[in-house]
């Protein structure tokens, strides 16, 4: 099921070279939902959708307030960005009681030049101009177990208010050259429904910034961060790192 779409799609030629074409999309949804099923609820609300498709020479539009299409004054796209691919919602699955899952999260595929990275090893910096796939999540609450539903008797693992944000970021000049990078807290992660067991970590928060075949990592500062994901920041002069971090409170 399908509500209140609002969408603009254009496809664009060069004049003076038509098989120069650009592709550009951008969508809104109060809900999308999968209907029909006893067993299987999904629901995404507040739905948007861009894409900006590249052209065969790399080129991508860069639709403005003051450089827009006249008849389509709302499909704004930045640029800048690269070819890009956005998706976002505010998501609500049920999958048979066992799976539960709400929270807002978005999916982004997109570029960006001149990302700073370090090696430790060398002790050098530098930069990157990076192709990314970035997924983030804000107010993610779950459960995965028996009677999911049922607060007094469901017994699994229960996820509240967790935020991430996690970066798969590729050299342009060298795809095979990566890095992957996540920030992610919870307000508490616990074991539910049995009782002899009690666990709960609070406070939780976890990073990952993981190393490229070169040993260079991402240097992730408020200076220089990834547009989409501004609070996706990890000091690279720390060289590859995890790091995990809770108030455990545990009663076997």
């Amino acid at each position: 099921s399908l509500t209140s779409l609002n969408f603009n799609l254009a496809l664009i030629s060069d004049q003076a070279n038509p098989a120069r074409k650009w592709t550009a999309l951008t969508a809104t949804a109060a809900s999308i939902s999968f209907q029909g099923s006893p067993d299987i609820s999904v629901t995404v609300r507040s739905f948007a959708l861009t894409l900006n498709l590249k052209a065969t020479d790399g080129t991508v539009l860069n639709l403005t307030s003051t450089n827009k299409l006249t008849s389509a004054p709302n499909l704004l796209i930045d640029g800048t960005r690269g070819q890009l691919i956005r998706v976002e919602g505010d998501l609500d699955l049920n999958l048979a009681g066992f799976v539960t899952l709400t929270g807002n999260l978005v999916f982004e595929k997109a570029s960006q030049a001149n990302l700073a990275t370090y090696n430790s090893t060398a002790g050098s910096s530098g930069t990157v101009n990076a192709d990314y796939l970035l997924v983030t999540g804000t107010g993610v609450n779950g459960f995965a177990g028996l009677n999911s539903t049922d607060a007094a008797n469901r017994i699994g693992f229960s996820l509240t208010s967790l935020n991430f944000n996690l970066a798969l970021i590729s050299d342009q000049a060298n795809p095979a050259r990566k890095w992957t990078a996540l920030t992610a807290t919870a307000g508490t992660i616990s074991f539910q429904g049995s009782p002899d067991i009690s666990v709960t970590v609070r406070s939780f928060a976890l990073t990952l910034n993981l190393a490229a075949t070169d040993g260079s990592v991402l240097n992730l500062s408020t200076a220089n961060k990834l547009t989409s994901a501004p609070n996706l920041l990890i000091d690279g002069t720390r060289g590859q790192l995890i790091r995990v971090e809770g108030d455990l409170d545990l009663n076997l």
